[in-house]
């Protein structure tokens, strides 16, 4: 359950980090659908959503407070690297026992 609250967080945090510079462009005159402007709005907000996306890959304890301090002082380049820093080297939440497990981080971690 705490697994589905965070996807849930994540997904509504990307929404709005995509949402919102969208609105803002259309309300500029911009057509966001326009090719360019897309893959550069992706690109920009996966760029921003990075520490967020680091943290729920590495499985991090604070990924929903990571996610909320990118999404509110990310904008700052200071705050974006805060949280790029917390979500590399802050402590992963461990493995269930009885689990199978992860090769993501290859057998020499065992």
């Amino acid at each position: 359950m705490k697994r589905l609250a965070e996807f849930l967080l994540l997904g509504a945090a990307f929404l709005i980090a995509v949402l919102v510079p969208a609105l803002e462009l259309a309300r500029r005159g911009v057509d966001v659908l326009a090719p360019l402007a897309l893959v550069l709005l992706v690109a920009g907000m996966l760029v921003y959503l990075l520490p967020a996306l680091l943290a729920g890959y590495r499985n991090s304890r604070h990924a929903a407070w990571i996610t909320m301090a990118n999404l509110l002082l990310g904008w700052t380049i200071v705050g974006w690297v805060i949280c790029l820093g917390w979500a590399a080297y802050g402590s992963v939440a461990p493995e269930p026992e009885g689990t199978v497990p992860s090769f993501k981080h290859g057998l020499a971690h065992r």
